[in-house]
């Protein structure tokens, strides 16, 4: 199985040092990590995952403090509470929701699926 790049956007505009975007996209069965990538220290971080989700998809949004290639990756919760972690169901498809924590390195992880499955995963960094 590949690992599934991210591609950094930059928004321009007046307020453009303050919004970052990373995407990821296509994941799917044959392609179910994303790369790690290092976050901008910016507080407020949303998740955006759309695209078809195929039987029984899962995603889930990682992270870690660790330096390097992280190996002990945990699930980032989401603002509904600590234990909630980020998940995306195809039930709750094409959704957006915020990040708790605020990890240096995160990537997206797909379980399940089938060969229908396609989902773009974009987080927006924005202070």
């Amino acid at each position: 199985m590949a690992t599934v790049p991210h591609t950094a956007l930059y928004p321009t505009g007046t307020d453009s040092s303050r919004l970052r975007v990373v995407q990821w996209g296509p994941l799917t069965t044959t392609n179910r990590d994303g790369e790690w990538v290092m976050l901008p220290s910016l507080p407020d971080k949303t998740v955006h995952v759309y695209g078809t989700f195929g039987a029984a998809a899962t995603l889930t949004l990682v992270g870690s403090n660790e330096p390097g290639t992280p190996a002990n990756q945990v699930p980032v919760n989401d603002t509904r509470g600590e234990s909630n972690a980020l998940i995306f169901l195809t039930a709750g498809g094409n959704d957006i929701k915020q990040m708790l924590e605020n990890p240096p390195k995160v990537r997206p992880n797909l379980t399940g699926g089938d060969e229908t499955t396609a989902l773009t995963v974009l987080i927006v960094c924005k202070g």
